[in-house]
């Protein structure tokens, strides 16, 4: 993040597990989930035990990009 000049607090996370939802949110990030992989077997099987929903989800990365470009800017 210092090496390159990131800047956690406008960066998202896109990922298919829970995990990737709370390692966004432990890092200061935004999170997208999507249903590939093993996404649509955790939203819909194991959601009801999280205790951060994804900010976003997405049928697949690029229907998550297209809705990360689509968001208003700070």
């Amino acid at each position: 993040m210092k090496d390159f000049d990131i800047d956690l607090s406008r960066s998202w996370v896109i990922g298919d597990r829970y995990v990737d939802v709370e390692l966004a949110r432990n890092a200061g990030a935004h999170s997208a989930l999507v249903m590939t992989g093993y996404g649509r077997g955790e939203w819909e099987h194991q959601r009801t035990w999280w205790q951060t929903e994804p900010e976003l989800v997405g049928e697949d990365v690029l229907a998550a990009v297209k809705q990360i470009i689509a968001q208003p800017s700070d």
